[in-house]
């Protein structure tokens, strides 16, 4: 793993040096603002600069050029907070890389506890022309004469059930015997007896076929380690049946060296055998350096999808808004036209009254900005028509290009046009309150029960307290 971060922060930096040379312009922008402009130059005309383009100018008035200076400008700082957390990240693993994982140093091997699994660990075996790599499995430390007791006694009450494989029980014994040779733990070894190895045998084969009659067949399970041992004994009635490389030595030396210190809690290997060097390896688990890894890999992707789905609420926050606002416009046009004002004059006046209301939102920007630029001279229709694809909103698309085809054919019937979106403005917006009502309630729905379990409990505990 020190290798791999070692070679994140050389590529990293590769990038930001080359971006500077052929992107130089942008050197006063931090370490990686020209790669990151060199990224965004790359990927401006896929979908995912026009996702963050779109939610931005959902969120904030403005042109089309303005939206994509401000597309660039949050996707900049993105990437490079995105590469400010990959460095930050690498030099944090390439330093823990020296801390030592699963061992105390040297060829000091932490053993495994009584009840944890076997670990191993890859050993290297040197020789002067000659290495390899030797995989030791170390089993957990023995038990002590108290701890050897009390797992025996589990042992052998797991092996009143373990034992009469698919026979109904001990007592109707028609096919084979499940003994095995460790206790589920891995941590006691056991060896069978059989009084009559003829019918039972002591890998638990069971033959029958010889029986005329049902026979008593004493089986005895001796539970060991390397220091203690404690026998039990069931009987059992049988039914009858009707119807060569050249480090082999230094490996076995290497496990002999485990057997003999599983009493103890660190495995401490020779550093030379038979002229071999030895070294052991790190744990082959997943080190917690790997760990570390994978989990700021994720934490930098959550962090970079957080950042652009905040650009996305925003968009939707401000939708939502001009949602609720879009009945109160088209009911302020329809006034205003009917009092004998035109289009232009009406977006004016309304302007004008949110103003002097101090009214804010999405629709009050986007209604300042149709208004400067028609102070600022631009076509009537142009204006009208870049409101409603800035908006995006189909209600207010739909309303901008009744407008404007009206601008073309003249305003005769647009006030009955009006009228008519006027009552389809309403009931939309009934229909939104009602389905908000419908979540509302919705999320009450679990408080609602964990009251109704509260109260059954205040009813129910003095009945119970009596009993």
């Amino acid at each position: 793993m020190r290798y791999i971060s070692m070679i994140f922060i050389i590529v990293l930096l590769s990038m930001a040096m080359v971006s500077r040379k052929f992107f130089s312009k942008y050197k006063g922008s931090g370490l990686f603002g020209p790669l990151a402009e060199m990224i965004i130059r790359k990927i401006e005309r896929s979908f995912i600069f026009d996702q963050i383009k779109g939610s931005i100018r959902k969120g904030k008035s403005m042109n089309e050029v303005k939206s994509e200076e401000e597309a660039r400008k949050s996707l900049r700082e993105i990437i490079l907070k995105a590469f400010y957390l990959l460095t930050a990240l690498n030099i944090l693993i390439f330093i823990f890389s020296f801390i030592p994982d699963g061992k105390k140093g040297g060829n000091i091997i932490k053993r495994p506890g009584p009840y944890e699994n076997p670990v191993d660990y890859s050993i290297d075996i040197n020789s002067s022309d000659k290495k390899e790599r030797y995989n030791l499995k170390v089993y957990p430390r023995e038990l002590s004469k108290e701890e050897f007791e009390k797992e025996a006694e589990k042992t052998y009450k797991s092996l009143n059930e373990t034992i009469k494989g698919n026979n109904a029980d001990l007592g109707n014994v028609k096919t084979g015997l499940d003994l095995p040779n460790m206790n589920d733990d891995e941590t006691l070894y056991i060896r069978w007896e059989s009084s009559d190895p003829e019918v039972i045998s002591s890998s638990g084969k069971v033959d029958t076929k010889a029986l005329e009659s049902p026979v008593d067949v004493s089986l005895k399970a001796i539970i060991y380690d390397e220091h203690h041992d404690k026998e039990f004994e069931w009987v059992v009635r049988v039914i009858p049946y009707h119807s060569g490389h050249w480090a082999k030595d230094i490996e076995e030396d290497l496990k002999k060296e485990e057997e003999k210190s599983r009493d103890k809690d660190v495995l401490v290997l020779p550093e030379e055998i038979n002229g071999m060097t030895i070294s052991a390896g790190k744990n082959t688990e997943m080190s917690m350096v790997c760990k570390l890894f994978i989990l700021g890999i994720l934490f930098v992707g959550v962090y970079i999808y957080a950042l652009i789905d905040k650009i996305r609420k925003k968009g939707i926050k401000r939708r939502d808004e001009m949602l609720n606002d879009y009945s109160f416009f088209v009911s302020s046009i329809v006034l205003k036209m009917g009092a004998g004002l035109s289009v232009r004059e009406t977006f004016m006046s309304i302007y004008r009254d949110m103003y002097e209301r101090k009214e804010k939102g999405g629709l009050f920007e986007e209604l300042r900005y149709m208004i400067n630029g028609l102070h600022a001279g631009m076509d009537e229709k142009k204006v009208y028509s870049d409101m409603s694809k800035a908006v995006g909103i189909p209600e207010y698309v739909r309303l901008m290009i009744l407008i404007c085809r009206n601008l073309e054919r003249g305003n005769s019937n647009l006030l009955s046009l009006l009228k008519k979106e006027e009552k389809d403005a309403f009931m939309e917006r009934k229909n939104r309150a009602r389905k908000k009502g419908e979540e509302a309630a919705e999320k009450l729905l679990m408080p609602m029960l964990i009251l109704l379990v509260v109260v059954i409990g205040i009813v129910m505990f003095p009945a119970l307290r009596n009993l």
